[in-house]
Formats: C-alpha cells, sequence, structure tokens
C-alpha cells in the first residue's frame, strides 16, 4: 500500500469536486497573491522583475497578474544568472530534469514539497476506480542504478526498500528490444498487478510488438493503464494498448520542475489540479502551456512556459477568464527511440537520465548511425576528460552496448527541424531503413 492517508484523499475528493468555478477562481488568486508577496520580498530575481515592470505585491485578479508578469522560461532556470528561489529554509532536494526539450534543469527544492501535491496523483488514479491500496507494475526508468560507488549502491537499495513497502514491481523501461518487451510483459503476469503505469512509447511498443506473440499465457485483471512522461507516439497508441491489457487507459501531464498538473478522466478528457496549479488559458483552440504553482515552494513558477501545447475543447471547464480546469487533450512531444547500429532500441529518457546532471550541459541531442552513436552537448565550459567518462561510464549502466559504442562531442547548435524544434534523438534513415522500417517524423 502507498504511503497514502484514505481520510485525507476523500476529503480532496470532496473539496476538489465541490467547488464551483467562481470559488476556484477566487482560492487561486488568494493562493497566488500569498506566494508572489513572499517572491517579491526575498528572491533577487523577482525583487528585480517587479522593479524593472512596477509590478504590484498583490493583484486584484487573475488577469491582472497574467497580463502584467513575464512569463518565465527554462533558460532563465538554466542561467542563474540571478537567485530565483529562496534560501531560507535552505534548499535540501533538488529537481533535476532533462524533459522532453532535452534542456536539463536543476532546480533547488524542498523535499516538504511533496506533502502538498502528494495525493493528486491518487486523486487522478481514483476516477479509474484505483486505489492507494492496489498494486502496482511501474514500466519506468532506472536512474536509481546509474549512481556511483557507496552512495549509488545505497541509493539503489533504498529504491528497491520503498518499492517493496509501497507494493510497487519497477520493471526498466529503457531497453525496448523485442526480448526485453517479452521478459517484461511476462513479469507484469507474473505479478499480476491492480494497475500500470509507464512511459507512453513503452506502452506503445510493447503493445505492438506483442501483437505478434498471441493472447497472454495469463489473463490480465486491471483497472487501469496509466501512460506518462510523454505524448503517445500514434494516433491509435491508446487503442492498442487497451487490446492489449484489456483495461482503460489514462494519462497524467505535468513534468518533474512542475509535478503532476492534470490527469486524464475515463471520459478522456483532462481535469487540472487546480488546487496546486493556474493553467491558462487565452482564447480558443490550441494553447501554450503556462503554469503557475499556487503551494510553497523553494523555486517558485510564476507563468512559466513549459514549452507543451494542450487543446482546450468545446467542452472545457474555466474559472474566472483566464484559468482552466478541464480541457480536452495534451499536444505533446514524442520522442524517438535510440537506435543502437546492433538494432536494439532504447528509451529516449535512457539519454535523459544520462545527460541531465551534468551541471554543464544547456542541451543535448542523440545521433542514431549505422557505424555510431553521439551524444551532441550543448554546454557553458569546456568538458574535461573526467567528466566525458562519467557520461560514458553512465552509459554504459544503461546499455552496455550504448556504453561501449557511444561517442561525446560538443557543438555550438543542436539540428533543428523545418517546424524549429530541437528533438532529442535523431535517426539516420540508412539505419532504418537497413531493418526494414522508417523514421518517424519529428
Amino acid at each position: 500500500m502507498a504511503w497514502v492517508s484514505i481520510p485525507r484523499l476523500k476529503a480532496l475528493e470532496r473539496g476538489f469536486l465541490a467547488r464551483s468555478p467562481e470559488e476556484v477562481g477566487n482560492y487561486q488568486l488568494d493562493r497566488l497573491n500569498h506566494e508572489w508577496a513572499k517572491a517579491v520580498r526575498s528572491i533577487p530575481y523577482y525583487v528585480s522583475l517587479a522593479e524593472k515592470n512596477a509590478l504590484p505585491g498583490r493583484f486584484a485578479s487573475l488577469r491582472e497578474f497574467v497580463e502584467a508578469v513575464p512569463p518565465l522560461t527554462r533558460e532563465v532556470l538554466q542561467q542563474r544568472d540571478e537567485r530565483y528561489w529562496h534560501d531560507a529554509p535552505r534548499p535540501n532536494h533538488r529537481r533535476t530534469t532533462g524533459g522532453s526539450t532535452a534542456s536539463p534543469i536543476q532546480m533547488p527544492a524542498w523535499r516538504r514539497e511533496f506533502r502538498h501535491t502528494r495525493l493528486d496523483p491518487w486523486l487522478g488514479r481514483s476516477w479509474f476506480g484505483v486505489s492507494p491500496r492496489d498494486r502496482l507494475f511501474l514500466f519506468w526508468g532506472h536512474s536509481h542504478l546509474l549512481g556511483e560507488g557507496w552512495r549509488g549502491r545505497v541509493n539503489a537499495w533504498v529504491r528497491a526498500g520503498k518499492d517493496r513497502l509501497q507494493n510497487y514491481v519497477r520493471y526498466s523501461a529503457y531497453d525496448m528490444s523485442e526480448p526485453a518487451l517479452r521478459k517484461g510483459l511476462e513479469r507484469l503476469q507474473r505479478s499480476q498487478p491492480d494497475f500500470v503505469i509507464g512511459y507512453s512509447r513503452y506502452l506503445d511498443e510493447l503493445a505492438r510488438t506483442a501483437e505478434d506473440w498471441g493472447s497472454p499465457s495469463r489473463a490480465l485483471s486491471l483497472k487501469a493503464v496509466i501512460a506518462a512522461a510523454e505524448e503517445f507516439p500514434a494516433p491509435d497508441s491508446r487503442d492498442q494498448i487497451e487490446s492489449l491489457f484489456g483495461a482503460p487507459v489514462g494519462m497524467e501531464y505535468g513534468a518533474v520542475e512542475t509535478g503532476l498538473i492534470a490527469h486524464s478522466r475515463p471520459e478522456g478528457d483532462y481535469r487540472v489540479f487546480w488546487h496546486n496549479y493556474l493553467l491558462e488559458y487565452h482564447g480558443e483552440g490550441r494553447q501554450e502551456v503556462f503554469v503557475t504553482s499556487l503551494f510553497p515552494r523553494c523555486t517558485p513558477l510564476f507563468r512559466y512556459r513549459l514549452g507543451d501545447h494542450f487543446e482546450l475543447g468545446e467542452s472545457a471547464e474555466k474559472a474566472a477568464d483566464c484559468s482552466v480546469l478541464s480541457f480536452e487533450r495534451v499536444v505533446g512531444r514524442s520522442n524517438l527511440a535510440v537506435t543502437l547500429p546492433s538494432g536494439r532500441t532504447l528509451h529516449s529518457e535512457s539519454i535523459s537520465h544520462i545527460a541531465r546532471g551534468q551541471p554543464k550541459v544547456l542541451a543535448y541531442q542523440f545521433l542514431c548511425a549505422p557505424d555510431g552513436v553521439t551524444l551532441r552537448l550543448r554546454i557553458k565550459g569546456p568538458l574535461d576528460d573526467h567528466e566525458v567518462a562519467s557520461i560514458r561510464r553512465l552509459a554504459g549502466l544503461v546499455d552496455p552496448q550504448l556504453g561501449a559504442a557511444l561517442q561525446v562531442v560538443t557543438v555550438a547548435n543542436l539540428e533543428r527541424t523545418l517546424a524549429g524544434k530541437t528533438p532529442m534523438v535523431i535517426v539516420d534513415p540508412a539505419l532504418t531503413s537497413a531493418r526494414g522500417t522508417s523514421p518517424e517524423a519529428t
């Protein structure tokens, strides 16, 4: 059983559903003003921002806030030209993310922030009938195994202990080759969990590959399958996954630096966790994501530009004139898989977990070619031999073939698509043609 108070979860659900849009808007404005007042008093970045833009210490409406405050970008969080976090109490944690944009951020945080958000995932899962008492099977990355020396061994031991105590079964989603996928499905069948969580692309790949295996050897009885970390790679991904697992498919939406912002419902739309986040909308149709945190954080986020988009939809529920409470779908990014010269495929998060902890890395990109694999890095300050060796060591822990084949180079600029986006993974068409497949569009 997960460490969750069932009475507190039920109280959150009652309050979440009972408030009218007007009450929600008033609540969000009150929480916003509380966090904003603290930031402009004690955080140099926001003190300077308020002075430069003549911003008030308190806003009369959410609309005034949205129109007055400039967006916060990943570039600001990367550069640290000014301190943008509270230094009292002292940060005791870091939110480290590579993200689907392949631009690492290491954000100071307090461990106590989790108290405000830990029930949100369970609130979303409850819409699918999932309870904290239920057994979880997790197709996820194993970054806890990438530490060095005794500290790395302790981290792995602690993670395994926590998984057992919380009734989790964890299976690495790095390797997406057919043997690893088959082994993962067999492990799932033996575990007989109540629900599954996994990377969206991994679940899609598992479902498509399993079509050739026939019916599972043991019937599954799942309440839900929940996809996370990225958008589905194909329009029929949800149908494929539901067909394999025989259960409804939901999806989380959020980021490491923000936390879980919204969760889909069985009806298909997404509900925003409005008690912790203000998600903006402007007009109709497709919206860029601007999110504001409404609870105490070491690094507060005001109008954070996450880099994603969402589709508002005709039935979207709104509070005030710029806060959205529900929306139709996420329009996010699903990165290509990493393809090694041998044909072995790895999930793109394996690259993220290798590169994101390097303090000099501003952005990264992985090139897969028939004659080798290359990690391109845009950096601040040169990498020394020890730092390059550390990257290659991490790559070897993710996959021995990757570690043996990896080349690390620094570049002034990363390759972009015709649409101006920077893909995390680029696959040389010659590599996929040799395997009888074609690369996906990015």
